[in-house]
């Protein structure tokens, strides 16, 4: 029985910085979140994103571009996961009613993310 040698695959050697200060942009603007549209503390996801993107750098840069594949696919999820959750946590605190009194309280909503009383002067 002979076994045929797989054919080496080409990867493509585009530079990886750019993907790397994204990610970190979007951990840095997720610990700017008010602790209401967050799930546990503001630094939990971007340090579990952290922890995932330096074995992916490094998996990168020893030539191990399938493990790297996980490791950057394994970010997407928990950045994604992450920021589905700071949405469902937003539309749940903004009213269901659309009329002018809720306005403000959406406001103060978005801005502080926090429920609070708007003093109309």
């Amino acid at each position: 029985m002979t076994r045929t040698k797989e054919p080496v695959q080409q990867y493509d050697s585009e530079p990886r910085w750019p993907a790397v200060i994204a990610i970190l942009a979007v951990g840095g603007l997720y610990t700017a979140l008010p602790d209401a549209l967050t799930l546990g503390p503001n630094w939990l996801l971007p340090s579990l994103v952290l922890a995932l993107l330096i074995p992916s750098i490094v998996s990168y840069h020893a030539g191990r571009h399938r493990l790297n594949a996980i490791f950057g696919f394994a970010v997407d999820g928990v950045l994604t996961a992450g920021l589905i959750i700071s949405v469902i946590l937003l539309v749940n605190a903004l009213p269901i009613a659309l009329d002018h009194e809720h306005f403000g309280f959406c406001f103060v909503v978005l801005a502080t993310g926090r429920r609070g009383t708007v003093s109309t002067g």
